[in-house]
């Protein structure tokens, strides 16, 4: 979220140069104040400002591959570009979406615990 002016944010705190047009039409720079974030919206606007909201780039990688790239909820077979199925080192057909694949999970790392007769404190 900024306040632009001429496409360029303009950082709070801090004095900026814009332009205005004299009672002669010249065009003059003006030097704003470093306080100018306390001016009103309309103040902002009527000074050149424009507000840019910033890009929402969040997403939930459980249902989203990226930005507005949905995960299928339903499980598709993987298959090759000539359309032959993926299978993995068992022989079974491998499968992506949004669930995960409980039989993909057997080789996962478990936790250490350590034995209550395996202690000296």
């Amino acid at each position: 979220m900024a306040w632009l002016y001429n496409g360029t944010v303009i950082k709070a705190g801090k004095s900026w140069v814009g332009s205005a047009t004299d009672e002669e039409g010249t065009t003059i720079d003006v030097v704003h104040p470093k306080n100018w974030m306390i001016w009103s919206d309309e103040d902002k606007t009527s000074n050149g400002l424009v507000w840019q909201d910033d890009e929402d780039t969040s997403y939930d990688s459980t249902f989203y591959w990226a930005k507005d790239v949905p995960k299928s909820l339903e499980d598709t077979n993987n298959v090759d570009d000539d359309g032959n199925p993926m299978l993995d080192d068992d022989g079974n057909q491998t499968s992506r979406g949004a669930a995960p694949n409980p039989k993909n999970l057997g080789d996962a790392p478990r936790p250490k615990t350590v034995a209550s007769n395996n202690t000296n404190w």
